[in-house]
Order: structure tokens, then sequence, then C-alpha cells
């Protein structure tokens, strides 16, 4: 019984705990060496311990993430976590940088 009870106050303390708003953003978004279907993106980073990269296609962003939300992403245009129809997810992470793939030519795509 004791065993079980520190358990569930173990399991009731983590799921209290939670992330810190930053106090700074990342900053500095920068597009080079586009491609046909790829372009890199890199950022100078925030104080914050993770950030995500959203991209949109044909439109501006019209959509944010909500908050204590885990976004599954993916590098790959269209395959990761889905704000909208034209939104995705192509970065969930803790670096600087992402190659972003599978864009169509010729087509304007807004990154946030």
């Amino acid at each position: 019984m004791l065993r079980g009870f520190l358990l569930f106050f173990l399991f009731l303390n983590l799921s209290i705990i939670k992330a810190q708003v930053p106090s700074m953003s990342a900053t500095s978004l920068t597009i080079t060496q586009t491609y046909c279907s790829q372009t890199n993106l890199s950022w100078t980073n925030g104080d914050g311990t993770s950030r995500i990269v959203i991209a949109s296609k044909g439109v501006p962003l019209s959509n944010l993430p909500q908050q204590n939300v885990y976004y599954l992403a993916s590098d790959s245009f269209g395959n990761g976590g889905a704000l909208s129809a034209s939104e995705f997810i192509v970065y969930n992470g803790a670096g600087s940088s992402v190659t972003v793939k599978k864009l169509d030519p010729n087509t304007t795509y807004y990154f946030s």
C-alpha cells in the first residue's frame, strides 16, 4: 500500500511540473541554399530549451501552436504535425537549423 502511495505521489509531482516560458525568443531566421525542392533555414536560438519551425505553402501563417502541446515534426513538408491544411511543423528540437524538403518549385513558402 505504501509503495502504491509513493508511486502515485511521484506521478502527481511529475505531472505538475510545467515548462517555463522563455524570456528571449529565437531570432534572425535566415533562408539559404534554396534548390528546386528544398531550402536551408537557420536561426539564433533564444533561451528556451527547444523551438519549433512552422512552414506554410502559398499563404502567410494564420495559426499559432498551442501551449503545452507536443508537435511531431518532419523536415519533409506536409509530413509533420498540421496546424491547418497548408501549415506544417517542419522542425521541433534544440538545434538552430533545418533543411526543409519536398517543396514544390515556383511556389511561395512562409516560415516562422
